[in-house]
């Protein structure tokens, strides 16, 4: 079983040249999957065993692991013994109860800046061993490596384990560093530029875009995904994210839309396009070579109001943005990719408007003026995240990091949250 594949490129920043790695990680999901990989396991770069957790007294030993391994991805495993004579592993169960919370503890106390990462237990599946198992470890790829570890220094790793970054390595990562740094303002420009659906006209008076951007990401997530140029693969998967939520509260608009559409290729992936311009609310979602998602929705700004205030369909936005994280989530789960992720979303032709659900009868209060607008054209909000953060209902709560600056501007603070599930 591969326990990684590594794609290497180069960029020049600045007169400075640095590698790019592209790491698809094997993450363990079952102890069985874990003990069935071991006779073929090996440490690399990316892959690191270790028997147990040390002693108290050496937490920072933790805390260097997770932050050599946040230079350019990794797993670390707990629980597997390695024979360094033969170059063999072979399990080692351990105490589960509390670890998971001691790594989390310990990494957040001595490691600096925000390092993601996300620890799970993979009880074994032998009775005798009860309460015992493995703890995996995975670091994805950090946009803020290199982290310092208090009183200990910057790390990375090397063939033979974790080793002190040199002058080198830190400049490589700052420069990567400054290359990711593309601004969500950017993203969403780009988006504009390709779109059919523009603000202020007829059939979409405003727009919602989301665009979702892997920053280490390789020329073939799409194709390692299985999306094919056809669109019915896309079409398929959104519908299969949008049944997968049930929300308290549908909003008028869905991503059952998307069913309307037919395919379009583009000049770095291919696009779902509206069939008809009948359709309400027309839609886009398009998927590039590279793993970026593209969405925009043209019906989210209401003008047809009885009082001719402009209304923002600001639940369907929640939900539609959830959905959108979940799809990419889904595919870059396909495509193995795990890797830091950025995140923008816009609202379009918005300036003025309060939200759609002041004209809504079992919420609609006369006496009471609706609270909060959207103060400008523009409205951009933006995060970074990881691949993992995407996936399933966790999609859901990234998009409430996301779009709550929006609905907290527009919506009664009483209001039932849009992105409440049954």
């Amino acid at each position: 079983m591969p326990v990684g594949v590594c794609c290497v490129g180069s960029t020049v920043l600045g007169g400075v040249t640095f590698r790019r790695h592209t790491v698809r990680m094997w993450i363990p999901r079952s102890a069985q999957e874990l003990l069935d990989s071991l006779p073929h396991a090996r440490e690399t770069t990316y892959m690191e065993y270790k028997r147990e957790l040390p002693a108290r007294s050496k937490n920072q030993d933790i805390a260097i692991d997770v932050a050599a391994l946040s230079a350019d991805g990794g797993v670390l495993i707990y629980g597997v013994e390695e024979d360094k004579g033969t170059q063999t592993f072979k399990p080692y169960p351990i105490e589960l109860v509390g670890q998971s919370e001691r790594i989390d503890s310990v990494v957040r106390s001595y490691a600096g800046g925000e390092l993601r990462f996300s620890v799970s237990t993979l009880p074994d599946p032998d009775p005798v061993n009860v309460g015992r198992g493995y703890i995996v470890v995975h670091v994805p790829e950090s946009p803020l490596a290199p982290h310092v570890v208090e009183g200990c220094g910057m790390y990375g790793r090397g063939a033979t384990g974790n080793r002190l970054l040199t002058q080198g390595d830190v400049d490589r990562l700052f420069a990567r560093r400054r290359a990711w740094e593309i601004s969500a303002h950017d993203r969403i420009a780009a988006a504009r530029a390709v779109s059919d659906l523009h603000a202020e006209t007829s059939e979409s008076p405003g727009v919602l875009r989301v665009v979702v951007s892997p920053l280490t990401s390789s020329t073939s997530i799409r194709e390692l995904a299985g999306i094919g140029d056809q669109g019915g693969d896309l079409i398929q998967l959104s519908l299969e994210v949008r049944r997968a939520f049930t929300f308290v509260r549908d909003g008028p608009f869905d991503l059952a839309c998307l069913a309307q559409t037919y395919t379009t290729h583009t000049a770095h992936g291919m696009r779902l396009t509206p069939a008809t311009s009948e359709l309400p609310g027309l839609v886009e979602l398009e998927v590039q070579d590279n793993g970026v998602i593209v969405f925009a929705h043209g019906g989210i700004i209401d003008v047809t109001n009885p009082d001719g205030t402009r209304a923002v369909v600001d639940s369907s936005a929640a939900q539609m943005t959830a959905q959108v994280l979940a799809i990419a989530g889904a595919i870059y789960g396909k495509a193995d990719y795990h890797g830091a992720v950025d995140v923008a979303l816009s609202i379009d032709g918005g300036a003025g408007a309060v939200s759609h659900d002041w004209h809504i009868g079992d919420v609609f209060v006369p006496s009471v003026r609706p609270r909060g607008v959207l103060r400008g054209e523009e409205i951009i909000e933006s995060l970074r995240t990881t691949a993992d953060e995407l996936i399933g209902t966790r999609a859901v709560e990234t998009a409430r990091s996301l779009i709550d600056p929006v609905l907290r501007a527009v919506r009664n603070p009483g209001w039932r949250h849009p992105l409440e599930l049954n």
